[in-house]
């Protein structure tokens, strides 16, 4: 077993080799053994079904800690900024190889299709989320770093109904990852409450 030490020095490197992974696999199919009659599109559902992984793992941090008394807290930046690696790669492919910078053919598809018009919204909304993730930010944002932050909820459920409305037939592997979300908020939720139960019995035998 690996002692505190160990964990703490090699954890984040074996962590950003795990999430490098996925787009190692993809690069060898691409090369190697095809992507399919549409590439696009599997690029696209790949680096997609990815960033909402991340995320989804990156929010189960905090529900981990409160259910399992396990702390991750040290690898959500790392877990963060891959998601948004993930979400880079997947809005490149849409701009550069999907539409080849067509603007035009970029805006009309944001204001046609509802899917694309929250999966753009969730884009933008992570960018200032990435952009202030080091230290110096966190310090110069003070509490209003945290209240930015919390728009990663609404990232998540930005996220999940792009999905969602993205697929036209099967929709079973979206609402998975719904009820998720949903099952991570609750968790959050629930310890919200609990706390302000537990702080008011304290205040009243206080009193």
């Amino acid at each position: 077993m690996l002692s505190k030490f160990d964990t703490a020095r090699f954890g984040k490197p074996l962590l950003f080799i795990v999430c490098l992974l996925p787009l190692v696999w993809l690069t060898y199919k691409a090369l190697f053994l095809g992507l399919g009659a549409n590439p696009i599109e599997k690029i696209s559902r790949y680096t997609g079904d990815w960033t909402l992984r991340l995320l989804l793992i990156t929010l189960a941090v905090t529900p981990l800690r409160i259910l399992a008394g396990v702390s991750l807290v040290k690898y959500r930046r790392m877990l963060g900024l891959f998601t948004f690696f993930y979400v880079c790669l997947h809005f490149l492919n849409w701009l550069v190889i999907d539409n080849f910078f067509d603007v035009d053919s970029m805006i009309k598809d944001v204001m046609k299709h509802p899917y694309v018009t929250v999966g753009f919204a969730a884009f933008v909304l992570l960018v200032p989320l990435a952009v202030t993730s080091t230290n110096a930010m966190i310090k110069r944002l003070g509490k209003n770093w945290k209240r930015l932050h919390q728009a990663v909820y609404v990232i998540a459920v930005l996220g999940v109904l792009h999905y969602l409305w993205l697929v036209k037939a099967d929709n079973r592997e979206p609402l998975i990852y719904i009820a998720m979300l949903v099952a991570l908020l609750a968790v959050r939720v629930w310890d919200q409450v609990r706390r302000k139960v537990a702080l008011r019995s304290t205040r009243a035998v206080a009193t």
